[in-house]
């Protein structure tokens, strides 16, 4: 059986349909983006009596949350031992928790909504295969510990291969992210929520009240807007502190292979995490990593899933792959989401830098925005304010991502991919200089050729090809779009300009 190149989560997604926006419309609070984030914010908005509206530019739920790996963990990519040494161990403490409410909050809903999202309570470990893994795992252990979190250290894990040393968490959670939105988007109607797809937004003024423009015309006025896009559309200081990653998925049968349930992943600096799943009474092993910067010339986007497809192999056999996916994430740059009041914003609140815990903090942000919008007190409010300026934490990192915007910003408008617009392949993209001026050329499968400014609408650096996901994707911010130029994944919010489509026979080399 051939992999196929999509989510094993989306393939079986049955979403309700929601209406496009076609006319201005007044709520409350305005919530751009329909994935975990956004639809858990609406909730806990609307059962409190909000009047809210969630705007998502294309399905609910079609972003990242679908392309996660249901991870719930009160664990951090981060560490809590470098929260604890750049932070304080309080502060530690506190992300902690937040985490853990996090993951019972999914389960109380899950119980109380009564939404079948296969929420599971197992335990979590991370393991070292090396020995020179160990004495950061020892370390993690003792921040843990401190940070509140019952572990165990342990000499082996349950997976079939040897490891140096081990560490349990228990009471983590699995569960289904696509179907959790789906059901909890119903509950946001049945509370009286509005919620509307296909509806792009292009501005957000933060005025009081705020007024956000839709791509189609109808204006949006509310006393709040919560952007959860994953990473704040337009432009905003916040960008300046995220670095944004690409991670991989392949997904195998696991062919009466028996792993215990649990969630896994080594120590790694781009760490392999592993996952079982069941669906229609066959059993899945997920595996992902491989992670590396967002449009990275070096890259060939399709190396990744081989050497996740060589790791299945060498950990647990020759095993059937049948999916595969990748996802972009946000690494803030003091390891710390930024949750809540925009930098120099009013009434706009952003949600965003969730490293590869995106599942719990996208929750654990839900509770903070809706308590801030709602002016109800949050410990966790100070601790992740996108405000907060913790040089010591960020200094060195921020250093380095400066430099490289400026020399990707400069470097990239003299690169090209190919010499001539015929040697383009039929369902690829590359960077083309075309008399004299560089453009973006994608030839689809039917061979038009489609050409557009390789300038990113956000911050203006030149998008590179990803010939796994077949988009073009900015190496700044983040930005992604679609192979024909519209806008996959924010910061920015316009397509790629385009260019006049040439003739077939003239694209033809003589």
């Amino acid at each position: 059986m051939q992999s196929k190149n999509a989510s094993i989560w989306t393939e079986k997604a049955q979403f309700p349909s929601f209406p496009t926006l076609n006319n201005d419309l007044q709520a409350e609070v305005a919530i751009v983006g329909g994935g975990l984030t956004g639809i858990t914010t609406a909730y806990l908005l609307a059962k409190k009596g909000v009047k809210v509206a969630v705007l998502e530019s294309e399905k609910v739920g079609s972003g990242t949350t679908g392309f996660s790996t249901g991870h719930l963990t009160s664990w951090l990519d981060a560490d809590y031992s470098f929260i604890a040494s750049r932070f304080s161990k309080e502060t530690a403490r506190l992300v902690a928790q937040s985490m853990n409410n996090a993951i019972n909050l999914v389960e109380n809903i899950c119980r109380q909504e009564n939404i079948d999202a296969d929420f599971v309570r197992l335990p979590a470990y991370q393991f070292a295969e090396d020995e020179s893994q160990v004495k950061e795992l020892e370390d993690e252990a003792f921040a843990t510990t401190e940070a509140g979190l019952i572990n165990q250290l342990m000499d082996s894990v349950p997976l079939p291969f040897s490891v140096k040393r081990g560490l349990k968490l228990e009471e983590q959670g699995e569960f289904n992210a696509l179907r959790f939105v789906e059901g909890l988007s119903q509950k946001v109607t049945q509370l009286g929520g509005q919620i509307f797809e296909q509806t792009h937004v292009t501005d957000v003024d933060d005025s009081s009240p705020c007024v956000i423009s839709t791509k189609n015309g109808p204006k949006v006025t509310a006393q709040h807007v919560v952007l959860a896009t994953h990473t704040p559309i337009q432009f905003n200081i916040v960008q300046t502190e995220l670095l944004p990653y690409m991670s991989y998925v392949v997904v195998a049968k696991s062919n009466g292979r028996a792993i215990p349930k649990a969630l896994y992943w080594d120590t790694l600096e781009f760490y392999h995490y592993i996952r079982t799943y069941e669906v229609d009474g066959q059993s899945y092993l997920i595996v992902g990593g491989e992670d590396h910067k967002v449009g990275e010339r070096s890259v060939d986007e399709h190396e990744p899933f081989r050497k996740l497809e060589e790791y299945i192999r060498s950990h647990f056999g020759n095993l059937e792959i049948t999916h595969r996916w990748s996802a972009e994430y946000f690494y803030s740059a003091d390891g710390l989401p930024y949750i809540g009041r925009s930098p120099f914003g009013r009434n706009k609140y952003i949600a965003t830098g969730y490293t590869g815990d995106g599942l719990t903090f996208s929750v654990a942000a839900a509770t903070v925005l809706s308590d801030l919008v709602t002016e109800v007190k949050n410990p966790m409010a100070r601790i992740y304010d996108p405000a907060r300026f913790n040089l010591l934490a960020s200094a060195t990192d921020l250093a380095e991502q400066n430099l490289e915007f400026l020399y990707k910003f400069v470097k990239d408008r003299f690169s090209t991919d190919a010499k001539d617009v015929a040697d383009v392949p039929r369902g690829e993209g590359r960077l083309v200089r075309v008399e004299g001026r560089q453009l973006a050329v994608y030839r689809d499968e039917k061979d038009t050729v489609h050409m557009m400014s390789p300038v990113c609408t956000h911050m203006h650096c030149v998008v590179q090809w990803n010939g796994a996901e077949k988009s073009w994707d900015c190496p700044c911010h983040g930005g992604r779009f679609h192979a024909t130029g519209e806008v996959l994944v924010g910061p920015p919010v316009k397509a790629l300009v385009k260019h006049e489509i040439l003739a077939k026979d003239q694209l033809r080399k003589e």
